[in-house]
């Protein structure tokens, strides 16, 4: 008996319920289609302005090694992700006494993905007078491009000031980067020795098309993911 009143209350409970009734549709306005053309070995940065659905500019991942940040007050230095780059410190605090790879290990530092300044892999430099090595990471078709070391001398509200050299050579530069508050980095390269043009105006993109490195926990695994990045001064994603 009881199980025949359940079965006819939930019989009745069903009968009760309302259908489902589809969303009418709506007009979604324009779509517009952009191929981006970052090629089968994934080596061009592509800039793009989805306002005037347009590619802005466009440039090789290898073109750069470090984004300075523009800011007057900014101090936070990045490393170009895409080429799988990473950071590893060291004890010394003179750049002579760096020389080799010895006991540096196979995990160095990355930058957060996220964009987080907080979370970059040379971290607040001004209060670590040490040595950093920089690994610059790979080309498009794999090719190591080497180690450098590097110390952060100054920063003020409109230049950066740095002393660097391969880690196994005796030649060491001295690098200045003029900040540019028009764009949200300005970039270094080690391959000219000099500050190079490579992000696009702020104002003028919203999206930059490129790999950059995804960090995997336990156990620790960096892997090169191809994938959009946000423009961060004014542009905001909700999934």
């Amino acid at each position: 008996m009881r199980i025949f009143i359940l079965i006819l209350m939930t019989f009745v409970f069903m009968s009760c319920e309302k259908k489902e009734l589809p969303a009418p549709k709506y007009d979604r306005g324009d779509v517009q289609t952009m191929q981006i053309a970052m090629t089968n070995t994934y080596k061009n940065q592509i800039w793009v302005s989805l306002g005037e659905n347009k590619i802005v500019s466009t440039n090789f991942k290898t073109d750069w090694d470090l984004a300075f940040e523009t800011s007057t007050t900014g101090y936070h230095v990045l490393m170009n992700t895409g080429l799988s780059s990473r950071v590893y410190k060291t004890n010394q605090v003179l750049l002579q006494n760096v020389t080799d790879t010895i006991g540096l290990g196979i995990n160095g530092t990355v930058d957060s993905p996220t964009g987080n300044l907080d979370s970059t892999a040379i971290g607040d430099w001004q209060t670590n007078i040490n040595v950093y090595i920089v690994e610059r990471g790979y080309t498009e078709t794999g090719q190591h491009l080497g180690y450098y070391k590097i110390k952060f001398i100054s920063v003020n509200s409109s230049q950066f000031t740095f002393e660097y050299g391969n880690i196994f050579g005796a030649q060491t530069f001295t690098g200045t980067v003029i900040k540019n508050s028009d764009c949200n980095f300005s970039m270094y390269s080690f391959n000219t020795n000099q500050q190079v043009t490579i992000e696009p105006l702020k104002t003028n993109y919203d999206l930059c098309f490129t790999q950059f490195t995804h960090v995997f926990t336990n156990p620790l695994h960096y892997y090169l993911v191809s994938g959009a990045l946000i423009n961060p001064s004014k542009t905001r994603v909700a999934i």
